[in-house]
């Protein structure tokens, strides 16, 4: 194994490591998010239900200083004043189509509101992550090609503001961002279908327990009938965006460093356990540079392979 291609083993470890910790972070959304929509829905049977459970009839009747008295719980301890466009854009639509219109709509703006908060932290995480690892790969490629340690005459520039540039791009960040929202929109809206239909049965502590019940196993498995598992659907979506974003970012950072350094060929290096499509791309190698795969786009989502300088070996006769 050659020191380059050592070097990049050791960095695909070191980002698989960083992963880990960034999906201990998201399972705690996770969790803040099922306990949120647990305890609210707790609050309104434990408040409205009869021996038959929370009913149409009774879900359907005016708002009370109680109801409204939730909704501003749900609020309470949120800094909204930091939120993007497009949670204050849906946290207004809670305000003004749901909040009044009877009891149940009432309940559905409050678990909305669970949503929303889930989707800012996971914008949050996403964007820092990316832009964190972006600029770690920049002093990584910097300490590996020794941008900084020549003399000033001889010295090579590190093309800084081209690398930069595409670390803070807004468009980035609006292209994975408008998937997320999306994605939790769909996600609020089936939560709300959910709490609908037990709700016309009768929406009784039994019902909850099935609803917020985890299922492991993939064959009991059901997002169409539990809340904890279709919300499990999210965190999966949410972990793969933060190492997918994270994973271009480093790609984009090794193309412009290798561009600025003349380098003309580079290899495909595999993360361990590496599907079939990047052993396969691994293995077309080498490349030019402007022809080769990119991370993500050319392979699959929240790939950790990374692309190195073609290194020429003679063979020993």
């Amino acid at each position: 194994m050659t020191p380059t291609l050592e070097r990049a083993k050791h960095r695909i470890q070191t980002l698989l490591n960083q992963d880990n910790q960034s999906d201990k972070r998201n399972d705690e959304y996770f969790e803040e998010y099922l306990t949120y929509i647990k305890s609210h829905l707790v609050d309104f049977i434990t408040k409205y239900a009869d021996e038959n459970g929370l009913s149409v009839s009774q879900a359907s009747k005016s708002v009370t200083t109680w109801d409204r008295e939730q909704f501003a719980s749900a609020l309470d301890g949120m800094d909204t004043s930091d939120w993007p466009e497009e949670a204050t854009d849906r946290l207004g639509f809670y305000i003004s189509r749901y909040k009044d219109i009877d009891k149940r709509h009432m309940l559905l703006a409050i678990l909305g509101i669970g949503a929303i908060r889930w989707a800012v932290k996971a914008q949050k995480q996403i964007d820092i992550t990316a832009q964190a690892d972006g600029q770690e790969q920049i002093e990584h490629q910097k300490k590996l090609f020794k941008l900084t340690a020549k003399p000033k005459q001889q010295r090579k520039k590190f093309p800084a503001k081209k690398t930069y540039s595409f670390i803070t791009d807004p468009q980035n960040t609006a292209s994975w961002s408008s998937r997320l929202w999306v994605d939790s929109d769909s996600m609020a809206n089936d939560v709300e279908n959910l709490v609908n239909k037990n709700i016309k049965h009768g929406l009784g502590p039994d019902d909850l327990t099935e609803l917020m019940k985890k299922h492991i196993k993939k064959s009991q498995f059901k997002p169409t009938a539990s809340i904890a598992d279709r919300a499990k659907q999210m965190d999966y979506i949410v972990k793969r965006l933060v190492r997918s974003e994270s994973a271009k970012m480093i790609d984009r950072v090794n193309d412009a460093t290798y561009r600025q350094m003349g380098i003309e060929k580079v290899d495909w290096v595999t993360e361990p356990s590496a599907c079939d499509i990047c052993v396969g791309l691994a293995g077309g190698g080498p490349y030019t540079l402007d022809k080769a795969p990119k991370v993500v786009e050319d392979s699959h989502p929240s790939c950790r392979c990374i692309k190195i300088p073609h290194e020429e070996i003679e063979e020993v006769e």
